[in-house]
């Protein structure tokens, strides 16, 4: 195969020069129209071809001998004498013809081994036979199991095809089950958290109560003892007769007030009355008096409310000078 290589690459190389050798020849002729260049030139490139032609022989030759190896050591060797020769006797070669005809071993070899007697193959003949038989009976009965089946496979699907209306059905009314049922769950942990909450401020209104219940006992204790119901109370209590005493105080303040303004106004034969006392009271309308104020009447500020009492009035301060 190197040989054969190598062959090859001389093939092309020489094929390489005879093109550049042509190229040549033509650019010779273009410049130089001589016959006797032309005549050497056509003799140079005829032995170029020759070449050419003997290496493609060569090369066939190798790879017949590559492709047809020899079938014995005999034929291997006669096979590489002669691929020597071919070698040694190439025009143009460059290859030493003292080659080791060694180098090239037999393309072929005897497989090791024994043929077996013919008893033995009837044998192995037989025993491969039974376990054909064994293998057509198991397949025999799969394909028995298989038509059992496939017989209830297609009954099963006619049944299914069948019953697939009422299926429907069926399961509409499960979906519409499942839906009730999950609308129940979550009322029901609605009921839960709900009770559960319930149960909370139950359990914090008994603690409430226990904690009333005690104060309510301590404070009968105290009762029964003469004392206040509780310290919170007293005081309470203190505070309220305080606001008592200074709203009774007040109200005697304003009655007096009051029925000395009474007192200092009072006219003998007069009318007591409430009513705001008016200019043009009691005077005919006959008489053409004018009206007192003209376009526009007295301005009479609104009475005080009650927010009043968290107003503190300005205390004079003295001038000094």
């Amino acid at each position: 195969e190197n040989e054969l290589r190598s062959r090859e690459e001389d093939v092309k190389s020489l094929q390489t020069e005879i093109a550049d050798v042509s190229r040549r020849v033509e650019g010779a002729r273009r410049k130089i129209p001589s016959l006797a260049v032309y005549a050497n030139t056509t003799k140079q490139l005829q032995h170029l071809e020759n070449q050419v032609n003997e290496e493609k022989e060569l090369s066939a030759k190798l790879s017949e001998n590559l492709e047809t190896p020899s079938s014995g050591t005999e034929d291997a060797e006669k096979g590489n004498s002669n691929l020597l020769g071919v070698i040694a006797t190439a025009p143009g070669s460059s290859h030493d013809a003292s080659i080791d005809p060694n180098k090239f071993p037999p393309r072929c070899r005897m497989l090791k081994g024994m043929d077996p007697e013919p008893e033995q193959l009837a044998a192995k003949i037989e025993v491969l036979q039974e376990r054909l038989n064994d293998k057509k009976e198991q397949l025999l009965e799969k394909e028995l199991v298989l038509d059992e089946v496939t017989s209830l496979s297609d009954k099963l699907r006619i049944q299914a095809a069948e019953t697939r209306g009422g299926t429907l059905h069926t399961a509409q009314k499960i979906n519409e089950y499942q839906a009730k049922i999950r609308s129940t769950t979550r009322k029901m942990m609605a009921t839960v958290s709900e009770l559960s909450m319930y149960q909370a401020t139950s359990i914090k209104l008994q603690y409430q109560k226990e904690q009333q219940d005690s104060l309510l006992h301590q404070a009968r204790q105290r009762l029964e003892n003469g004392d206040a119901p509780t310290d919170d109370a007293e005081s309470e209590w203190y505070r309220m007769e305080r606001d008592r005493v200074r709203r009774q105080e007040a109200l005697m303040n304003h009655l007096a007030e009051t029925q000395k303004r009474i007192s200092e106004a009072e006219i003998p034969l007069a009318i007591r009355t409430t009513a705001d006392p008016r200019p043009n009271a009691y005077v005919p309308d006959d008489l053409g008096i004018p009206r007192p104020y003209g376009g526009m009447g007295p301005f009479k500020p609104s009475a005080l409310g009650a927010t009043m009492r968290h107003i503190r009035r300005p205390e004079p301060q003295e001038i000094q000078l």
